[in-house]
This record gives structure tokens, C-alpha cells and sequence, in this order.
């Protein structure tokens, strides 16, 4: 039975699904880091916490945008 499963597989189909799950992984890191620059832009007032935040926005639009790429080029 999984000789039957594994044989409709092909190794190019499992490595698109390993790196799109892994990019999705690594936009779910970009949440999580813009909430702790949001918790820590609260913590501290300053300039450079807002700084910060902008950096951890603009790092989560890049990581979902790339997740969306690679979900078309793939």
C-alpha cells in the first residue's frame, strides 16, 4: 500500500511543498517579530522603537510577499 502512494509521488512535487511549508514557517517568524517590536515600541518610548517597528513591517510585507512568489513561480 505505501509502494502504491510513494509511486505517485515525484521528488520535484515534495521539495515545492518542503519549501513553500517552510517560507509559510518563516512568514509566521515575521508575525511574531512584529509583535514583539510592537510590545517593545509600547515598552520604550523612543524614537528608535518606532524605527524598529517599521523595520519588523517591512521585514513581515517582504517575507509574505516572497511566500507569494514562490507560490507562483513554483
Amino acid at each position: 500500500m505505501m509502494e502504491a502512494f510513494l509511486t505517485g509521488l515525484s521528488v520535484e512535487l515534495v521539495m515545492k511543498f518542503l519549501i513553500v511549508g517552510g517560507m509559510v514557517m518563516y512568514c509566521g517568524f515575521g508575525v511574531v517579530l512584529f509583535m514583539e517590536a510592537k510590545v517593545m515600541a509600547e515598552t520604550f518610548d523612543s524614537r528608535i522603537g518606532n524605527l524598529g517597528k517599521m523595520a519588523a513591517l517591512l521585514h513581515l510585507a517582504l517575507a509574505v510577499g516572497l511566500v507569494a512568489l514562490a507560490v507562483v513561480i513554483l
